[in-house]
């Protein structure tokens, strides 16, 4: 599995997933672009937030 793969599988359950409001807006453009919408290119800092956000999740 890729980074890029492992990154789709996380947003995948964090789209559905009790996230709070600012973080689900910042990420709105990545839940789109699962959806077939135009990819966007996601900075060092918003994917250590995902990685954070399913961290926190899978507790």
């Amino acid at each position: 599995m890729t980074v890029q793969q492992d990154l789709w599988q996380i947003l995948r359950r964090l789209e559905h997933a009790d996230i709070p409001a600012e973080d689900r807006e910042s990420l709105r453009p990545a839940f789109a672009a699962l959806h077939g919408c135009e990819a966007v290119p996601l900075d060092e800092a918003k994917i250590a937030r995902i990685r954070a956000l399913d961290a926190y999740l899978g507790e």
